[in-house]
C-alpha cells in the first residue's frame, strides 16, 4: 500500500527513511547526458561498480523518495519492496522480448541503470554465476523459444514450484560444509525490472517466517538438519549436486534463513522426507502470500533468503511485448564468493 504520495508516489511496505548521506556524494556535478554516454560504452559485465555508481546518482536525482524506501530494506524484517508508480523514463522504443535468451544492454540502458544503482542503495553489490548464462551479470526473464518445459525463470509452459534461487550454494559463512557442488554463496537479494508486463503474470511469494511458524516442531527440527539432497536449477548448467545440507539455518537472532528448490530436493533419511512433505504441504496455502502484479518500469526487491517465491505457468503471445524482467543477484559487500578469474571478481564460481 502507498506510504508516501508525491508526484511521483513510491508504493512500499517499508517505513520511509533519510536517505544515506554517501549517496549524495559526488551528485553536485551531475551531468545526466554525460552519464549515460558513458555507460552506454561499456559492458555492464565488465565495470559494475560504474555501473552502479552512476545508477546510484541517477535515481538519486530522479526519485529521491523512492530510495527511501529503499533504504529501510536491510533495516527491518520485510522481505520484498514493490517500487511503483515511480515515474522514472523507460527504454524507448520498448526492445522486443529476447526470445532467444539474452538481450542487448545497449536496448535497455535505464532498466540497467536503476537496477544496479537501486543496488548500490541498498549497500549491497551485483554479482553473476559462471554457470549461469556463462556468468553474464543480469538474466533476461522472459519466454525462450526452446523452453516450453524448461522449469526455469526462462520456461513457461510449466509451473515453476516454490524455491529459493541457488539453493544449492553456502548462504552464509557459517554455512560451509563438503557437501556444496559450489562454494560461492547464493544471493541475498533478488533485483527485477520490469520491461514489458503483459501477460499478467505475478510476482508470487510468500515470508518464510509464517510457513515455518505452521511446522509441526519435530518436522522444523527434521529441516534443520543436514539431512537433504538439493538439485541446481535448470537455468544452471551443467547441473550439479550438493548433497547433506539443512533446509533451515539458524539466523542468529532467533529467526531463520531458508533453502529450497522444491523441484530438486530430497530427504535422505525418513525424517527428512516427512519434514520435505510438511514444508511443502505448509505452502500449499501459506500465510502472509503476496502476489505482486507488474507494471512496465517497475522494480521489485525480493529477499532470496527469507522468502520462497514460485511462477504459475503461461502462454506467450510471440508478438515481441511478452511479460519480460530483468533481473540481477546481489549480496552484502561482506558476503565473499570465489571470483571465476583475476578481474573478473564479481562472476563467481
Amino acid at each position: 500500500m502507498p506510504l508516501y504520495r508525491a508526484a511521483h508516489p513510491v508504493h512500499s511496505r517499508h517505513a520511509l527513511v533519510p536517505l544515506e548521506s554517501q549517496s549524495r556524494r559526488g551528485l553536485h556535478a551531475y551531468d545526466e547526458r554525460a552519464l549515460l554516454r558513458l555507460v552506454r560504452s561499456v559492458d555492464p559485465g565488465r565495470a559494475p561498480a560504474l555501473w552502479e555508481h552512476a545508477g546510484a546518482a541517477y535515481l538519486a536525482n530522479r526519485s529521491p523518495l523512492a530510495l527511501r524506501a529503499v533504504a529501510a530494506l536491510r533495516r527491518d524484517e520485510a522481505v520484498s519492496l514493490h517500487l511503483t508508480g515511480l515515474g522514472l523514463p523507460v527504454d524507448i522504443p520498448l526492445p522486443p522480448t529476447p526470445y532467444q535468451g539474452q538481450s542487448d544492454p545497449g536496448s535497455i540502458t535505464l532498466a540497467l541503470l536503476k537496477l544496479f544503482g537501486l543496488v548500490r542503495h541498498m549497500g549491497a553489490r551485483v554479482v553473476a554465476y559462471t554457470n549461469e548464462d556463462s556468468g553474464r551479470i543480469y538474466r533476461d526473464v522472459a519466454a525462450r523459444q526452446g523452453a516450453h518445459d524448461e522449469v526455469s525463470s526462462q520456461g513457461w509452459a510449466q509451473r515453476l514450484p516454490w524455491h529459493t534461487d541457488c539453493a544449492y550454494r553456502p548462504l552464509t559463512d557459517f554455512d560451509q560444509g563438503t557437501g556444496f557442488a559450489d562454494g560461492s554463496p547464493a544471493p541475498r537479494w533478488l533485483v527485477f525490472c520490469v520491461v514489458h508486463d503483459k501477460p499478467a503474470v505475478p510476482l508470487t511469494l510468500v515470508p518464510a517466517t509464517g510457513v515455518i511458524a505452521r511446522l509441526a516442531p519435530q518436522h522444523r527440527d527434521a529441516l534443520l538438519q543436514p539431512e537433504f539432497d538439493i538439485t541446481s536449477p535448470q537455468s544452471f548448467g551443467p547441473q550439479l549436486h550438493s548433497q547433506g545440507l539443512p533446509l533451515l539455518l539458524s539466523d542468529g537472532r532467533g529467526g531463520h534463513f531458508v533453502r529450497l528448490n522444491e523441484l530438486g530436493c530430497t530427504g535422505r533419511t525418513a525424517r527428512a522426507r516427512e519434514g520435505l512433505a510438511a514444508l511443502s504441504e505448509a505452502l500449499q496455502d501459506p500465510p502472509g502470500l503476496q502476489r505482486i502484479a507488474l507494471r512496465t518500469g517497475d522494480m521489485i526487491v525480493l529477499d532470496n533468503w527469507r522468502a520462497f517465491h514460485m511462477r504459475s505457468a503461461y502462454t506467450p503471445n510471440w508478438n515481441g511485448r511478452d511479460r519480460w524482467l530483468v533481473r540481477v543477484y546481489a549480496v552484502p559487500h561482506e558476503v565473499r564468493g570465489l571470483p571465476v578469474r583475476k578481474g573478473m571478481e564479481r562472476i563467481w564460481k
